[in-house]
């Protein structure tokens, strides 16, 4: 079993610390919320429903006992590893 980072947010616009997670390694299980959508799209993270407590158990399980799939998660972050693209959104998230 490993370590996962949780982001059970109920709302949020981009969060960068699921980013600074899938970074360092780890997986992640998010809500299901319009500020994961880049992360979901991607299949770069696990996910469940806020209002499934039985979906976040299984998700969490899975999130701790299967190998992520690294070749997605890396192409996901290579498309945030330049400052521009984390200023553009973070300039988004602040009008938000």
């Amino acid at each position: 079993m490993k370590d996962v980072f949780i982001a059970p947010s109920r709302s949020e616009s981009f969060n960068y610390s699921v980013l600074e997670a899938l970074n360092a390694g780890n997986p992640c299980l998010v809500s299901d919320i319009p500020g994961h959508e880049h992360y979901l799209e991607a299949k770069a993270v696990f996910n469940f429903k806020l209002t499934e407590p039985a979906e976040f158990a299984a998700e969490l399980l899975n999130a701790m006992t299967t190998n992520p799939n690294t070749q997605k998660t890396q192409e996901f972050l290579n498309r945030y590893q330049s400052s521009g693209v984390c200023l553009k959104y973070s300039n988004l998230a602040q009008k938000l």
